[in-house]
């Protein structure tokens, strides 16, 4: 019976997960590819001569970086919120913390 409530409700959840997903996803992809082109060979060269483009694409880096671990954190947040609400939910219905446990 347990089991066939989490399935259940797993299967409602699926939208909120893959929206999650996708937004890990992206952003560290996203990371990934700014630092792909800006540790490229090409950059690399026509920076030689300008030190403050150096600098600014540190900064654009340390910006990115912040964006994405704030965007992360709120969706981390809120997936943990609803699954709280879930596990709450469950308890209120006289389920056990054990067999919850058990059932995750």
């Amino acid at each position: 019976m347990l089991g066939k409530l989490a399935v259940r409700n797993t299967k409602r959840s699926i939208k909120d997960y893959l929206i999650y997903l996708i937004t890990v996803t992206i952003a560290f992809s996203l990371i990934f590819a700014f630092n792909l082109v800006a540790s490229s060979e090409e950059v690399i060269e026509l920076s030689t001569g300008m030190d403050t483009f150096k600098y600014i694409l540190a900064f654009v880096n340390v910006v990115i970086i912040f964006v994405i671990c704030f965007l992360i954190n709120y969706t981390t947040k809120f997936m943990f919120e609803k699954r709280s609400k879930e596990l709450g939910t469950y308890m209120l219905l006289g389920i056990r913390k054990k067999k919850l446990l058990d059932c995750l």
